[in-house]
């Protein structure tokens, strides 16, 4: 059995919906819950500082079994929602691969670019 599979469940990445402010206290507590977190983050073109930007300004992506870590996110202060609630969707391993995969490239990244992750994201969130 795969070490990301629990009880014949495999984990999976959702996106959780926070307050951007709360995301550095989000990711800390998701670590102390043992819960993998992903907040992808660079330096944008045109940026006067150097100091890395989130890609996604209101979204964290969790890998877990949402079944059984439900309660835990909800208690963490910050979370918003699990984008897609009551429903969640999952983000299949390929997407968060190649975002990761994009960001390590060095490919040039323009806000403009993350326009369509984002309204995909607020519309899942909102048609529920």
């Amino acid at each position: 059995m795969k070490k990301e599979s629990i009880n014949g469940l495999k984990k999976k990445w959702y996106a959780l919906f926070v307050k951007e402010k709360y995301k550095l206290k989000i990711v800390k507590a998701l670590a102390e819950r043992k819960i993998e977190s992903y907040v992808p983050h660079r330096n944008a073109i045109g940026d006067r500082n150097s100091k890395a930007k989130t890609l996604f300004s209101d979204f964290v992506f969790v890998k877990c079994d949402i079944l059984k870590k439900r309660r835990n996110l909800s208690a963490i202060e910050g979370i918003i929602s699990i984008v897609g609630d009551p429903f969640p969707e999952s983000i299949p391993d390929k997407e968060i691969n190649s975002l990761k995969n994009m960001i390590a490239s060095g490919i040039e990244y323009n806000s403009k670019n993350s326009i369509s992750l984002i309204k995909d994201l607020e519309l899942l969130e909102h048609q529920n």
